[in-house]
C-alpha cells in the first residue's frame, strides 16, 4: 500500500510541472555533415590608404565534420503561446546554437523574442532574422549546406538583435514584414535608423519577394566597446528580389541581390549577385542543382555551382550528398570567404577571396 502511495505521489510530482509547461514546445534540428574540401586562398595586404603591401596564397585539402553555428546551424529551441482572448495571443521563442560535431552548445545566439499575434498580424521584440533574410529563405535549395548561397556567392542574411518587427497576415497571397533597430551605438555609429522591409507573395506554388535593407553605420562596427571602424563584408544597403515555383514534383527558383558600400568607407564596394536553382522530386528522393555569379567592383566575376541528391528516410530525417565549386568560398569552417578583414592595431586591411570545391555527405533530423 505504501509503495502504491509513493508511486502515486511521484507521478503527481512529475505531472504537475509538465502540466504547467504544457504550452511550451521543444523543437530543433540536428545537422551533421562529413565534408572534403580543397581551398585556395589568395589575399592582398593593404595599408590604410589602399596601397598593396604584400600578397599571400595558401592551399588546403581537409576532411572535417561540420555541425555548428554559421556552418550547418544545428539548434534547439523553446517556444510557446498563451491565449489572451478575443483572438489575441502572447507568443515567445528562444533558440540556442548547438554543435553536434564536438558536443558543445552556445546558449542563445539565434532567434529570441516575445510578442503578440492576432488577426491583424504579429508584432514582436528581440532578436530575429531580418525581413530581407526571410524573404527568399525558401528559394535557397542548398541552405545551411556546403553550397549555401550566403557563403558560395555572397548573399547577406542577417539575424539582428534589439529589433521591433511586424509581420502582416496573408492578404490575397501577399505578406508584408518590416523590422527596425531600436538601439544607438555610442561610438561612431548610429544604428537607430537601421531597418529592413519585405513584400512576399505566395499562391498555388508560385512565390515571389522583393526586399530592401539599410544597415546605416551599424554594418561597420567591429565591437560595441572598441573604436567603431569597419566590419568585414557587410553591406550598408541592399535590395533583393526572388521568384520561385513548385509543382508536379518540380521546383525552380531565382534570386538577385544588389549591394552598396560593402566594406565601409575604407574599402567600399558595390556588387550584384544572382543565383538560379532547380530540383526534381521522385519518391522519397530529390535531385537538385544551382548556378550563380557575383560581380564586385574591382574584382573578377565569381561563379558558383552545385549538384545534390536528397533521400528522405522519414518525414523528419533526411540524408544527402552534394558536390560544389565556388570562386568565392563554401559554407565550411575551412572554406569561408576571407573577403575583407581589419586589423585594428595596425590598421591594415586584408582583402581576399577563397576558391573552393568539395563533397558533403550529411544527415538532417528535425524534432
Amino acid at each position: 500500500m505504501n509503495k502504491k502511495l509513493l508511486t502515486a505521489a511521484i507521478a503527481a510530482a512529475v505531472a504537475l510541472p509538465m502540466a504547467a509547461q504544457a504550452g511550451v514546445t521543444i523543437y530543433g534540428k540536428v545537422h551533421v555533415s562529413l565534408d572534403w574540401t580543397e581551398s585556395d586562398v589568395n589575399a592582398a595586404i593593404l595599408d590604410e590608404d589602399g596601397n598593396v603591401l604584400d600578397f599571400r596564397s595558401e592551399k588546403a585539402d581537409t576532411w572535417t565534420i561540420e555541425s555548428g553555428p554559421g556552418v550547418r546551424d544545428s539548434r534547439i529551441g523553446f517556444k510557446g503561446a498563451e491565449d489572451l482572448g478575443n483572438g489575441l495571443k502572447a507568443i515567445w521563442k528562444f533558440e540556442s546554437q548547438a554543435d553536434f560535431s564536438d558536443g558543445t552548445t552556445e546558449w542563445g545566439g539565434r532567434n529570441a523574442y516575445v510578442g503578440l499575434a492576432g488577426d491583424w498580424g504579429t508584432v514582436f521584440m528581440g532578436r530575429h532574422d531580418t525581413p530581407l533574410k526571410i524573404s527568399t529563405g525558401k528559394l535557397d535549395y542548398f541552405a545551411d549546406t556546403l553550397a549555401d548561397y550566403n557563403s558560395s556567392l555572397g548573399f547577406e542574411d542577417i539575424r539582428a538583435p534589439n529589433v521591433v518587427a511586424y509581420i502582416s497576415p496573408a492578404m490575397a497571397g501577399l505578406t508584408f514584414a518590416i523590422a527596425g533597430h531600436t538601439s544607438e551605438r555610442t561610438d561612431d555609429a548610429d544604428i537607430s535608423n537601421a531597418y529592413s522591409a519585405a513584400l512576399m507573395y505566395s499562391n498555388n506554388g508560385l512565390f515571389g519577394a522583393i526586399a530592401y535593407e539599410d544597415l546605416g553605420d551599424s554594418a561597420f562596427c567591429v565591437d560595441p566597446g572598441d573604436d567603431c571602424q569597419i566590419l568585414a563584408g557587410v553591406s550598408d544597403t541592399k535590395w533583393r528580389a526572388g521568384l520561385g515555383w513548385e509543382g508536379n514534383n518540380f521546383g525552380i527558383a531565382g534570386v538577385y541581390e544588389s549591394q552598396s558600400d560593402k566594406g565601409g568607407e575604407l574599402f567600399s564596394q558595390d556588387g550584384d549577385i544572382w543565383q538560379v536553382s532547380a530540383k526534381y522530386k521522385f519518391g522519397n528522393n530529390a535531385v537538385k542543382g544551382m548556378f550563380g555569379q557575383n560581380d564586385y567592383d574591382g574584382f573578377d566575376n565569381n561563379t558558383a555551382w552545385a549538384i545534390g541528391f536528397d533521400h528522405n528516410l522519414s518525414k523528419r530525417t533526411m540524408a544527402y550528398l552534394l558536390y560544389a565549386e565556388s570562386d568565392f568560398g563554401l559554407r565550411g569552417s575551412k572554406t569561408k570567404p576571407s573577403a575583407v578583414l581589419v586589423d585594428l592595431g595596425d590598421e591594415v586591411v586584408i582583402a581576399g577571396q577563397t576558391k573552393a570545391k568539395g563533397f558533403s555527405l550529411g544527415m538532417v533530423h528535425k524534432f
